[in-house]
């Protein structure tokens, strides 16, 4: 815009094409730093070496135009702030520190003699440039060990981090899980199941509960052990878990050799149409040599309350046990008669 326009003479024309290549290449490092951390947000490894290139840009960039000002007279001004300013900022290794500043440096030297209009200021130009890489790599050294402890420590705290949401996640499941049959337990039964229950009951849907205990387990122990007893649990535990897998529905241990199952939006001849097939499945899953382990099981399908789906399939247990146990009793089917005191 000055009179005679950018290409006057050689040093106008010189200022013009650095600040145009400056423009130039600093517009296409960012957009390209855009685009790629719009693409790949975690892929810091193509931007890093990509912003090494365009540090050792920028120190060539100022030796370039203070060599153009040493035409006029001028000083190391723009070279040093490009170079200290390039060490705070860049993320820049030791080594490459070195590599960039020396090499930015030597040259800057070496053309020095050639552009200076002063001869007497070849030896302070040489001091001053060396102060300035000696700096500015120290700067850049003692910054880039910043950022390394800072990120170990990052790393290190996040790593604590997770491997304490790990254990607690490990002690949450323990909380809610019977340790031998791999099931939840009452607890799960209490905090998790009821609040889909509530959500169950908010949606207007029907559902169901299912209590069952092992016919003649004691007995079963004593024939064959307590060993013998926990395999028996864990093989009907592995049933009910299958047979939850496949339904919209949770089972739990509730204590000793009983165990909860709780159906989602299931009426009562769905409810007894499936609890006929589990008490089929796990006789035909559990049977020894000489010992067949069958399961009695009471279902109830009016109540959408924990407490009531408990109770009341507890009690239509109980009757299945009184008529003779491996069978299935509906709640509502139990007369007056037959109704029977909580267990």
């Amino acid at each position: 815009l000055r009179p005679g326009g950018p290409f006057l003479h050689a040093r106008r024309a010189g200022y013009f094409s650095l600040y145009v290549t400056s423009f130039v290449v600093t517009l296409g490092f960012l957009l390209y730093c855009c685009w790629l951390r719009r693409k790949h947000p975690d892929n810091y490894n193509t931007i890093l070496p990509l912003s090494v290139v365009y540090s050792g840009f920028t120190c060539l960039w100022g030796g370039g135009i203070t060599l153009l000002d040493q035409l006029g007279g001028g000083g190391l001004n723009v070279y040093t702030s490009m170079v200290l300013t390039v060490a705070a900022f860049a993320v820049l290794r030791p080594w490459q520190a070195i590599a960039i500043f020396g090499s930015s440096g030597v040259l800057l030297n070496l053309l020095l003699p050639i552009f200076q209009q002063r001869t007497n200021d070849i030896f302070s130009n040489l001091i001053n440039t060396l102060f300035t890489l000696v700096l500015a790599t120290l700067i850049a050294s003692l910054l880039y060990r910043m950022r390394v402890f800072n990120s170990h420590d990052r790393a290190l705290v996040k790593a604590q981090y997770e491997e304490i949401q790990a254990i607690n996640r490990k002690l949450n499941r323990q909380v809610i899980t019977d340790e031998l049959t791999g099931m939840n337990n009452r607890r799960y039964l209490e905090e998790v199941v009821a609040l889909r229950l509530e959500e169950n009951r908010q949606k207007g849907q029907p559902a169901a509960g299912m209590m069952l205990d092992i016919d003649y387990f004691k007995q079963f122990n004593d024939h064959y052990g307590h060993l013998a007893g926990d395999r028996c649990l864990q093989d009907i535990a592995q049933v009910l878990l299958q047979f939850v897998d496949r339904e919209n529905a949770c089972a739990v241990r509730y204590g000793g050799e009983e165990f909860f199952i709780c159906l989602f939006d299931c009426d009562e001849a769905q409810a007894l149409r499936k609890a006929e097939e589990l008490r089929c499945d796990v006789a035909e899953q559990t049977t020894d040599n000489d010992f067949c382990v069958t399961v009695s099981i009471g279902v109830y399908t009016d109540g959408s309350y924990l407490e009531e789906l408990v109770e009341r399939s507890d009690r239509a247990l109980y009757e299945a046990k009184r008529q003779g146990r491996n069978r299935v009793v509906v709640f509502s089917r139990i007369t007056a008669d037959e109704d029977v005191p909580d267990t």
